[in-house]
């Protein structure tokens, strides 16, 4: 639940911070980190115009 909140936080940061990453986002399961049912979880943001990328 933490990292749901977490995450919630995040994307509403970012898209206020940086308009332009609005629907620019890439989320990858890291291969080999299951443990549990769980794994690492890696998001990327796209700022085009901005020419940034939140990894």
């Amino acid at each position: 639940m933490a990292r749901r909140i977490q995450s919630e936080v995040f994307l509403r940061w970012a898209q206020c911070a940086i308009p332009s990453l609005a629907g620019k986002w890439d989320g990858k399961t890291l291969r080999g980190s299951r443990l549990n049912d769980k794994a690492v979880q890696l998001l990327n943001a796209y700022a085009v115009k901005a020419r940034l990328v939140l990894t």
